[in-house]
């Protein structure tokens, strides 16, 4: 013979419900746990693309119309013309060193290298201290890069001797 069971009371929740609750609510949370910061680290490696394409096509633009124009100095006491090699070589060396850490804000450092190139985009170079120490060195570069259409990038980057990068572009 079957035994029927009583009849839940309305209003009143049993153990089955409040747990069923609890795990959909901690798969929800597991999952944005999980998954924000893959999203995170896709939004960085699309914006990192696009500033490569940017970087990419001043370049190119400036090896057609006569190179890229450099200014040293905290009022732009020097001025020279680089040459398509030194060009390629800093294209070279900030593409090796990877994306970098993305920053909001610009060092204070007065003297920096700033690069003009013939479509408008700006390229700024300073020496700065890197906050997360790498095991190599305590100062790295910081970029910042204007596209030709006002698009801006920052990022520091330990993976860079900025001296000798400085001393390639002489």
């Amino acid at each position: 013979m079957k035994t029927e069971r009583p009849a839940k009371p309305k209003g009143r929740k049993t153990k089955r419900d409040v747990l069923l609750a609890v795990s959909v609510i901690a798969f929800i949370v597991i999952l944005c746990v999980t998954t924000l910061p893959l999203a995170q680290m896709i939004k960085m490696g699309h914006d990192y693309r696009k500033y490569v394409d940017a970087f990419t096509d001043s370049l190119n633009d400036a090896r057609k119309k006569g190179g890229l124009t450099a200014t040293c100095g905290p009022y732009g006491d020097t001025e020279w013309r680089l040459t398509n090699e030194q060009g390629s070589h800093l294209y070279t060396v900030l593409l090796d060193a990877g994306m970098g850490k993305p920053q909001k804000d610009m060092p204070d450092w007065e003297d920096s290298l700033f690069l003009t190139f013939p479509d408008g985009a700006v390229m700024s170079l300073w020496m700065t201290e890197i906050a997360e120490k790498s095991r190599e060195r305590d100062i790295g570069l910081f970029v910042r890069f204007t596209s030709k259409d006002g698009r801006v990038w920052m990022y520091d980057t330990d993976r860079v001797d900025p001296e000798k990068l400085f001393e390639s572009l002489k």
